[in-house]
């Protein structure tokens, strides 16, 4: 009875462990996406017009060839051209319509993480709590 004791035991413990690195997993997506949010963020021009006329540091609004200059919040040099003159993006985001899209599938994905990292959390959690209770029910009868 004492070995199926102790074998119960390992296996519990082995299944927490494995739901503890489920959550870590969870946790680690979710960061990478708020690091992509982020970046996103700060690569994404801004038109001058934009800005709140309190600032002071902010420069007058430069036009180039007619339209406001964009300007990146995070000091990455944009491009005047549009995307579809580029032939390719240079790591910047020139086009709207891109950022757009993109911020709302990292937000769609950031809403489904979380849940993720919510759900693995309280599996994790259950299984502890299962877990103590055994381990405290056995040292009461034994």
């Amino acid at each position: 009875m004492e070995f199926a004791a102790c074998e119960q035991e390992a296996t519990q413990s082995t299944k927490e462990e494995r739901l503890r690195f489920k959550v870590l997993k969870a946790i680690d997506a979710r960061e990478t996406l708020l690091y992509q949010l982020s970046a996103l963020i700060l690569c994404t021009p801004v038109q001058e017009s934009l800005f709140l006329p309190s600032r002071p540091t902010d420069p007058p609004a430069a036009t180039v060839g007619g339209r406001q200059q964009l300007r990146s919040r995070g000091g990455m040099a944009l491009s005047t051209t549009p995307l579809s003159r580029q032939g390719g993006s240079n790591g910047a985001m020139t086009n709207s319509r891109e950022a757009t899209k993109l911020a709302q599938q990292l937000a769609t994905d950031l809403q489904v993480s979380g849940i993720q990292c919510v759900e693995a959390l309280v599996e994790w959690m259950l299984e502890a709590g299962a877990q103590a209770e055994y381990v405290v029910s056995t040292a009461l009868v034994g």
